[in-house]
This record gives C-alpha cells, sequence and structure tokens, in this order.
C-alpha cells in the first residue's frame, strides 16, 4: 500500500468512526429517526459489518419496521447462520412484534448457539405462557432462574406466573422477595395484596396496600384492592369513601360501573350496614344502572342493590332508585307501579324524573300509545324541550302516524331552528316515504349540526347512492370517516362502491393512514380487524387482533372479534375457546351471548345453544332485543328439530312488527285462528326466492285452513306456482330490499305509494293497493307454525312445483344436442354474499375433482358466474361448462325450471338453486358446509326433510371445502360407473 491509499484508509476510518459514534448518541438519546438516518449511513461505509447491522435492527425494532428489520437480519443470517448477536436480535424482533410462534422458533435457535443464554430462557417462558403452554413456561422459568435467581425481571415475572397458575402460596413468597427488593414498586406492591386477598389474608393486604406509593397511573387499580379488602373487613364508611375517590378517578362510563358492581358483588349479609352507608351505596351505583344493563344481567348484583335501597328507606328518591332497577331487571310491573304510585301523590315529587322513568318502561315494552301519552304530558312540562318533541315523533313513527311525527319534529326545529337531530329524523321520515330529494335536502342541513354530523353524512351517502350519483355519495361517505375515522358501516360502504381489490380506492387509503399510526387507541384497533373481517382477510385480521390484545390488554370488543374470524375461518374449536375466556372475563357481555350461540350453531351443538339461551331469559327472552336474537334464535330451534318454535320467532322479527305498524293491529294477523271463515285474507311472502320455494310446499295446507286466501309471490314465480298450485289465488307482487327500492327511476315508482320504505320488503306499490283491499293481512311465515309443528308435519311430495313440460321437452332436446354423457348442472356461488352466506357458499377453482371427471356435460346453473372463472376452467381442464344462450338464470324462474328438469343430476351448493332443483324434483346433491343445515337430514343416507330426491353431501370437518370436494369427486365417480342416469 503506497502512502497515499494509507492515508485516504486512515482518514475513511475515521469518518466511519465518527458516523458510529453520531449513531450511537442518536441511539442513547431514543432519537430514533434520527439514529436510523445514522445508521444507514454507517451501513453504507460498512455494508458487512454484522456489529452495526445489529445496532440498526435495534432502531428499527423501536420504530415498529419489524417486517425491514427480520429482512436486514435474514441478509446476514445467510452468511452467518449462528452469528449469536444476529440470532439475538432477529429473536427480540419476533418478541417486540408478538409473533408467538417466530419468538419461540428464534429464541431456541439462541439456545442451540447458548444454551446458557438467560435472556432466551426467560423470554421462552413468557412467551410459553402467553401461548398457555404451562410445562414449557414453569421449564424455562425453572432454568433462568438457575441462571440468575435475583435477575429482577425474573422475580418480577415468576411471581406473576405461579400467581395465573394458581399457585397462590408460592406466588406470595416470591411476591415478598420482589416487593422487599423494589419497596416503591407499585405494581408489585398491588399484585402482592391481590394473591393475599385470594389467600384470605385481607389485613396484611391492606398492610402493603398502606406501604403503596402508588403513582397516578396505578391509583384506580389500587383503590379497587383497597374497597375489597374494605368489603371483606366490613368496613362500610371507607367503602363509600374510596368509591367515590374511584369515581372521581373515572371516566362516567359502562366499563366503571361494571366495576361498581362487581365490587359490591361479593356482598353477603348487608345487616351490618348502616341505613346512612346503604343510602349512600345506592346513590353511588344509581347513575351506573343504564349503561350498566346492557352489559350485565346478574340476580345476585340486582338483589344486593335492592336490599340496599330498602335499607335506604322510603324517600322519594329511594322508591325512584327502586323502579329504575326493578325496570332494568325487567319487572316492568312493579316498576311502573311504584312511577304511578309517586305520580299519584299530592306533592308530586320527582315529576318530571317520574314521568320520563315511566316513559322508558312503557316504550320498553313496546306500548306505543302509552308513551306517547306520557311524553305529551313530558311535553305539558317542558314545552320548549325539543328532545321531548323528538320522542313524541318517535312514538308516532311506532304508531305508523308518520305526517304527526313530521309535525312533531318540525316543531322541535321551530324551537330550534339548529336542532341537527330532528332535522336528520325528518330526512330518515323523507328516505322511508320514498322521497329521497327531500331526504338529500334534509341530511345535507343536518351535517352542519354536530350532534348529527357523522350519521347524516352517512345517511346522505346512502341516498346520494340511491340517487345514482356515485361520486357524491363517495364524497359523503368520506365526509362522514372525516368526521369519525373509525365508522364501520361507512367504510364497509365505500368498499362496496369502489370495490374490494381497488388498491387505488379512498377506503384503501383511509385504512392504510389508520393502520400506519404508531399509537392506535382502542376504537382503531376494532376498526382495522372489523375493516379485514369485512374484506375477508380472517388471518390478517386475526393477526391484528394478537397485536392489539397485546398492544392493549384485555378489550372486550377486540376479543369478541377474534372468536368472531376465527369462527367465520372455520377454527370453530379455536372460536369456542376463545369466546369461552371471554364470558370468563365478562360473563354479563352481551354480544358475546350472539358469538358464542352462532359458534354452538356453526359446531352442530344445537342443544348446548339451547341450555344458554334459555339461561340468559333477560337477554334472549327481553322484548328490546328478541328481534336481535331472531336469527340466532331460528337456528337453535331448527337445530334441534323444533320447526314449530323456530317459525314462531319469525313473528316477533323487524318484517312483521313493519307490516303490523303500517297496516294496522285490527288488520294483521299471526294465526290461522284469529281469521273468521268469511274473513278475506293476504298472505305476503317474504325473504328471498329459495325460501318462498321451501315454504311454498305448505301452500295447500294453509289455502285449505283459510277459505278465502290470496299469497302474494315473486313475479319471477308466478307461472310455477300457479302451474303446481292451481287452488290457490297467487298475486304476483315486485319486493326489494332496502335501499336498492330506491335505485333506478324506473325501479324506484314502483314504490312510491308505500307508506314506509321497509314494506319493500313485502310489496310494491300493486300490494299495497291488495292490502287495501283485504280484511286481514298476514306475513307467511307468521302462519306456518299453525301447519307446521314438528319435522312429521312437512308434506316431504316429491316434485311439487311443476315446470311447463313444453319447455322440459325443449331444453331436453337442446341439451341432446351437445356432448353425450350425463347432464349435470352445478351452482357453486350466490348473487348474496353475506358473512352468513359465505360459509354455505364455494369457488369454481375448488371444484377440481368434479371437472377433471372426464364424461360429464355441465350446464352452468350460478346466477353469479363469472366468465373469468369459467374461462379458466376451460384453459386449465378442457372442460367447458354450458351457459344456455337466451336464459337469464336470475329473472326466468320458470325457465330455469324446466332446464333443470331436463337434466340428470345438479350439484350445488345450499341456495336457491338448491331450494328450486329439491322442489321441482330432479336429482339434487347439496354441498352441506354448515352444521345448521343438519336439521333437515332424515336418515343415514343424508336425504333431505323436505326434498326426498336431495341428498346433503358432507365431511365430518364442515368448512374444510377441499375434503368435501375430494367426497363429491368420489361420489359422482360412483354414480357414473352404477350408470345412474
Amino acid at each position: 500500500m503506497n502512502l497515499v491509499q494509507h492515508l485516504a484508509s486512515r482518514i475513511d476510518s475515521r469518518r466511519v468512526a465518527a458516523l458510529r459514534t453520531r449513531a450511537l448518541d442518536r441511539s442513547q438519546a431514543r432519537h430514533w429517526e434520527e439514529a436510523e438516518r445514522a445508521w444507514r449511513q454507517v451501513m453504507s461505509a460498512t455494508p458487512n459489518s454484522i456489529e452495526n447491522a445489529v445496532e440498526l435492527v435495534d432502531v428499527l425494532r423501536r420504530l415498529k419496521r419489524y417486517d425491514e428489520a427480520d429482512r436486514l437480519v435474514e441478509n446476514f443470517l445467510r452468511s452467518s447462520p449462528r452469528d449469536l448477536r444476529l440470532l439475538v436480535v432477529y429473536a427480540r424482533n419476533a418478541t417486540a412484534a408478538v409473533d408467538r410462534e417466530a419468538t419461540c422458533e428464534r429464541w431456541l435457535a439462541v439456545l442451540d448457539v447458548d444454551a446458557d443464554s438467560f435472556e432466551a430462557h426467560l423470554r421462552l417462558a413468557l412467551a410459553f405462557e402467553a401461548m398457555a403452554v404451562e410445562s414449557k413456561a414453569s421449564l424455562h422459568f425453572d432454568r433462568a432462574r438457575q441462571l440468575s435467581p435475583d435477575h429482577p425481571e425474573l422475580i418480577k415475572s415468576l411471581a406473576g406466573h405461579l400467581a395465573q397458575k394458581g399457585d397462590a402460596r408460592e406466588a406470595a413468597k416470591v411476591y415478598a422477595r420482589v416487593v422487599e427488593r423494589f419497596p416503591k414498586d407499585s405494581e408489585q406492591l398491588l399484585s402482592y395484596a391481590r394473591v393475599l386477598i385470594d389467600l384470605g389474608d385481607v389485613k396484611a393486604a391492606d398492610g402493603v396496600l398502606g406501604r403503596s406509593a402508588a403513582g397516578r397511573k396505578l391509583d384506580r387499580r389500587l383503590l379497587e384492592a383497597r374497597i375489597r379488602c374494605d368489603i371483606a373487613l366490613g368496613a362500610w364508611p371507607e367503602v363509600v369513601q374510596n368509591l367515590r375517590h374511584l369515581l372521581a378517578k373515572s371516566k362516567q362510563s359502562r366499563e366503571t360501573a361494571l366495576k361498581i358492581w362487581e365490587l359490591l358483588r361479593g356482598v353477603g349479609s348487608l345487616s351490618n350496614i348502616q341505613p346512612d352507608v346503604a343510602s349512600d351505596l345506592a346513590t353511588i351505583i344509581a347513575p351506573h344502572q343504564l349503561p350498566l344493563i346492557a352489559a350485565a344481567r346478574d340476580d345476585h348484583a340486582f338483589g344486593v342493590a335492592l336490599d340496599l335501597l330498602t335499607l335506604s328507606g322510603e324517600s322519594s328518591r329511594s322508591m325512584l332508585l327502586r323502579a329504575e332497577l326493578l325496570a332494568d331487571m325487567r319487572r316492568y310491573a312493579e316498576a311502573e307501579a311504584i312511577c304511578r304510585k309517586l305520580l299519584s301523590s299530592r306533592s308530586k315529587p320527582r315529576h318530571l324524573q317520574t314521568l320520563q322513568l315511566l316513559d322508558r318502561i312503557v316504550a320498553s315494552q313496546f306500548d306505543w300509545p302509552e308513551a306517547l301519552s306520557v311524553r305529551q304530558q313530558l311535553a305539558a312540562l317542558s314545552p320548549n324541550d325539543g328532545a321531548v318533541h323528538r320522542a313524541i315523533a318517535d312514538a308516532l313513527v311506532n304508531m305508523g302516524d308518520l305526517a304527526g311525527a313530521e309535525n312533531s319534529l318540525l316543531r322541535a326545529i321551530q324551537l330550534n331552528v339548529q336542532d341537527g337531530e330532528a332535522m336528520y329524523r325528518l330526512g330518515l321520515l323523507a328516505f322511508t316515504r320514498n322521497e329521497p330529494r327531500l331526504a338529500q335536502s334534509y341530511f345535507g342541513h343536518a351535517t352542519g349540526s354536530i350532534a348529527a354530523r357523522t350519521d347524516a353524512f352517512y345517511r346522505l351517502g346512502i341516498v346520494q347512492q340511491a340517487l345514482d350519483d356515485r361520486k357524491a355519495s363517495i364524497e359523503a361517505y368520506a365526509a362522514c370517516l372525516k368526521a369519525q375515522p373509525t365508522h364501520k358501516q361507512a367504510f364497509n360502504a365505500l368498499v362496496e362502491i369502489e370495490g374490494r381489490d381497488n388498491e387505488d380506492s379512498l377506503w384503501h387509503r383511509h385504512l392504510a393512514a389508520i393502520e400506519e399510526r404508531t399509537r392506535k387507541i382502542d376504537e382503531e384497533w376494532v376498526f382495522i380487524a372489523s375493516a379485514e373481517i369485512f374484506l375477508h382477510d380472517f388471518e390478517r385480521a386475526l393477526q391484528t387482533l394478537e397485536r392489539a390484545l397485546s398492544a392493549t390488554g384485555y378489550h372486550a370488543e377486540l376479543a369478541l372479534l377474534q372468536a368472531h374470524a376465527l369462527r367465520l375461518d372455520g377454527r370453530l374449536d379455536q372460536a369456542e375457546s376463545a369466546v369461552r375466556r371471554l364470558l370468563a372475563k365478562a360473563p354479563f357481555y352481551y354480544r358475546a351471548y350472539d358469538e358464542f350461540v352462532q359458534i354452538l350453531c356453526a359446531g352442530g351443538k344445537f342443544v348446548e345453544a339451547r341450555d344458554f339461551v334459555e339461561s340468559k331469559p333477560l337477554y334472549f327472552g327481553s322484548p328490546e332485543l328478541k328481534a336481535r336474537a331472531i336469527g340466532l334464535l331460528t337456528h337453535v330451534y331448527f337445530g334441534i328439530g323444533d320447526p314449530r318454535s323456530a317459525l314462531l320467532t319469525y313473528r316477533d322479527s323487524s318484517l312483521s312488527t313493519a307490516v303490523r305498524q303500517n297496516v294496522g293491529a285490527d288488520s294483521f294477523v299471526q294465526s290461522t285462528s284469529a281469521i273468521r271463515p268469511r274473513d278475506k285474507v293476504l298472505a305476503l311472502a317474504a325473504w328471498g326466492l329459495g325460501d318462498e320455494t321451501l315454504w311454498s310446499t305448505f301452500y295447500p295446507a294453509l289455502n285449505a285452513r283459510i277459505a278465502n286466501l290470496s299469497i302474494t309471490c315473486d313475479p319471477r314465480m308466478t307461472k310455477l306456482l300457479q302451474r303446481s298450485f292451481p287452488g290457490v289465488d297467487f298475486r304476483p307482487t315486485a319486493r326489494w330490499m332496502g335501499l336498492d327500492a330506491l335505485h333506478g327511476t324506473g325501479v324506484a315508482k314502483k314504490y312510491a305509494g308505500l307508506p314506509n320504505l321497509s314494506l319493500t320488503r313485502v310489496v310494491d306499490n300493486v300490494g299495497w293497493d291488495m292490502i287495501g283491499r283485504a280484511a286481514k293481512v298476514a306475513v307467511v311465515t307468521d302462519l306456518l307454525p299453525d301447519v307446521c309443528d314438528s319435522l312429521d308435519s312437512i308434506p316431504r311430495t316429491l316434485g311439487y312445483l311443476k315446470p311447463d313440460p313444453y319447455r322440459v321437452d325443449y331444453w331436453r332436446g337442446r341439451l341432446a344436442q351437445r356432448a353425450d354423457g350425463p347432464k349435470v348442472g352445478i351452482a357453486w356461488s350466490s348473487l348474496r354474499l353475506t358473512h352468513h352466506r359465505r360459509g354455505h357458499l364455494t369457488n369454481l377453482a375448488d371444484w377440481t375433482p368434479v371437472l377433471k371427471i372426464p364424461g360429464l356435460s355441465l350446464i352452468c346453473l350460478d346466477p353469479a358466474a363469472d366468465d373469468a372463472e369459467i374461462a379458466a376452467v376451460r384453459e386449465r381442464f378442457g372442460v367447458d361448462i354450458h351457459r344456455p344462450e337466451g336464459l337469464n338464470l336470475r329473472r326466468d324462474i320458470d325457465d330455469k325450471a324446466a332446464l333443470m328438469k331436463a337434466l340428470d343430476l345438479v350439484i350445488c351448493v345450499a341456495n336457491g338453486v338448491s331450494e328450486l332443483s329439491g322442489a321441482i324434483g330432479v336429482e339434487t346433491w347439496m354441498l352441506n358446509r354448515s352444521h345448521t343445515l343438519d336439521w333437515r337430514i332424515v336418515d343415514g343416507e343424508g336425504t333431505d326433510v323436505f326434498h326426498p330426491n336431495k341428498t346433503h353431501v358432507f365431511v365430518e370437518d364442515r368448512h374444510n371445502v377441499d375434503a368435501l370436494m375430494e367426497a363429491t369427486g368420489a361420489r359422482l365417480q360412483k354414480w357414473l360407473e352404477a350408470g345412474r342416469r
């Protein structure tokens, strides 16, 4: 090396050293963005330095750029696979990213190089503990204790591990060592006190809490622990005092209310509580009853509260509190009696509060005339209160008086021209009356109100969509997301408008912006996970939820979403475990009830689901929540083979309620026993084509019971039904769902005469005129319990729907011109893709075991068929799936039925195609991908309870579509070999 090269080398080394010193300074100062830039410069000068790479990886980890850090380490590991420095930072990265499996794998790789790595044993112990692998967690904890028995992090983690394991005595010993070494560590003192409370040593726990020098962050938890000790010691004045301190430090929320109830639930006898203390406790509890009741149903807690209120005397305040609690327990008669007593007293104390409670009681029982009377009394007391006039409008809407509701809302706006909520409700009224332009105007004005802005923007988006203004609807939804970035409905609407695969869309940018935030609040985690579930990316959603739960600690809604995503992904055992863990922590979380029942039904555990439903009568039996739970109850009762109970739930559906409200209680009937012989009855067919096809098997029985019966039907079904049931009077009536009813000028005219948008689900203008001429009106499904009281009462008539015989011959001739071999119709998807329906459906690519069988002539029966899918099959297998020319598979139902009758076999998923092919009598194999359909199987051959010609094809793991299609392919091969044609 000459002198010039030597000097250049010296200068370069000094430059690198200076850069490295600066980078280390930035890292030590925790200025991570600047540190990254500095280490990047160092790495550009020393690209092969493992030492500098390790420092850069550490910075990237601090910036939570885990994937980038992993890639950098992996580049070096290719050449140095056993370098301990690389292996350690690689493992630390997985730990920080809360990737449990990668954490275990990488720290085990560290132990392979250094078996005595204390950090590796400790991290593995914590990872296995989080994964509930207790034996391995204990093994690594023991090894870490051998290597460094007094390490602060170890003894703290070990104490928590022992407490979680249930070894309270050993945990107490370790905690004693911890607090001796760290006497000012409030969190460890708190944990030690909790363990002592669990051991029953309340006095010792109280002493530990007294020693605590808690920081502000831990005040709430320490107060809760003190309250538990005070309750156990019977120190009631201190309980009251500390409860007040707790409320002062907490938000007035449902969580706070639940915590108060939880703290008081352990109270046994109240005889030692003085009346003044009982009154104080009741006063503390009272403001939290309403938000609590939405989440908790605990008879013991209610009993404690009632006893407290009894001890607090017979003052008007105490009586009102007692009435509130009885109303929350749904003991409405007792609550109403107390309210009436208070209102009838000479002094009428707390008159306004009593009327407000009475209004809640009667509204909870859907007694809208009485609710209207109470609200009018409230208006007399507070004539200038716009909220009262809005409440009157709500009662009038529920009574079907939309004009009166509009007048009440206009009165509220007269009192306050800035009343955005009244303007918003006027928009809803205009929307239900099929007046989208007027609704657009009202919602536009409501967006100026802070109280109504978010919902108004969302509804404005729906109206713009109905008016075919795509750009304006996107702008409205975007404004809604700007006002509330975590508005799930607005986000979902944007996805549907802009397309699920559109990476340049507004929704994609919005989701990415929230995902990229370093610190996320709970609502943002919930929004991201919900969005990924809506996009059917369940694996990604579960990864998000794992990170979210790690970042937020225990969070009920995130835990519920985890169970939900696992169920939709077909991991039923994991989903059930997840929801059971959630219910163990939040036993009164009512949304978890829904998910638990759905998981049990999906797994075929219908008896267990029924027992769970019956154990929660205050939830599943309550009028307010019945509509929410109706779908669950239907699945449960059908699942246990009780169709009558399942069908009875339809009578409480929102659809039946909407019909009753709009046609009048005197004209509306829900049972054949309420119909007189001379009554002219119009029965409204509801739900979709598949349901109409299925339930039409009972039409002859209904016609025999009701002398003057007319039944509406989907116009697409008219010819088929009239030909099949010549003794029944069918009235074709168009039906549409919600927004679609307003979509397009021509369609909107069909529904312009309806008083309420919800009626578009059963009738159009023509149907509404029929209702006006009928003496009695019913929804068909409401009448079915009278003719279907058991599975044995199902007619099981082979081919009860009769296709046009001339068209059947026509299609046979057309099909005969195609290739030889059995003519097999297939349907694999659906036009309606909801979470519930998605579990029944497949993709055409899943059908490989069927498509590769030679000698078949495949006919497409799927109205949702995609040309690209069919082309891909043709290119891959050389199989041409024939799409009959001139036949619209969605609209031409009568001709579609004739085509099906001309086939040798139909193989399809559980959709409208399966019901139609079963009803016309063609041999049908239905792919059963859910236990919720098992109630329809009547024998070991998989025969359907409605259609003797239909066979359910399934495998043990219902969600395993690959195994199902393999079984279907094998079955089809045997069918061909047996000459089944």
